[in-house]
This record gives structure tokens, C-alpha cells and sequence, in this order.
């Protein structure tokens, strides 16, 4: 992180080894208002174009396994047989 604050001029090798600030703060180009941070808090979306019907809509009972392979998102279940209460969409399940 140091490193990255130094290339974009925001702390130099003085603030680093005194642990704090020893020039005014650089200025900002923009400025977030009230209005604007609504647009700040949408993500980007993840999904792409369904190839298939959907096999379970909302309040299907459907078995789940409880595994958790490295490679996936977590489904955290107590009971074999649960209720699908929400959808949502991952980075992990689109990634190709």
C-alpha cells in the first residue's frame, strides 16, 4: 500500500518514517456530495444471459449439500433440506 501512495504522490519517505502527515493534504479533483453516493453503493453486474430455465424458483424446498470446495462460494446450511428465501448474484458464479 506504501508503495502505491508514493507512485500517486500522496505520502513521500519523510510521512512514512514519522507515522503521520507532514504536509497539507493533496487536493481533489471532485468532491462526493449526498446526491451522488447512491450511484457510489451500485455494484457492477456479474450475470450473463440464462442458457436454460431455471430449476428452483423462490420457496422451492430443494436438498442441499454441505461441502465447501475451495474453489466455490459457501452455501451455509444446518438442515439437508432447506428453502430458497433469495437469489443472488456472485462474482464466483459467473467467473469463466
Amino acid at each position: 500500500m506504501e508503495q502505491v501512495l508514493r507512485e500517486r504522490g500522496l505520502i513521500d519517505d519523510q510521512e512514512i518514517a514519522a507515522g503521520h502527515s507532514l504536509h497539507p493534504g493533496k487536493p481533489l479533483k471532485r468532491k462526493l456530495t449526498v446526491a451522488d453516493v447512491p450511484k457510489t453503493l451500485v455494484r457492477g453486474r456479474f450475470g450473463r444471459a440464462s442458457t436454460a430455465p431455471a430449476r428452483f424458483k423462490l420457496g422451492d424446498r430443494v436438498r442441499a449439500k454441505n461441502i465447501h470446495p475451495r474453489t466455490h462460494a459457501r452455501l451455509v446450511c444446518t438442515e439437508n433440506l432447506i428453502r430458497i428465501d433469495y437469489v443472488t448474484e456472485s462474482p464466483n458464479l459467473s467467473a469463466e
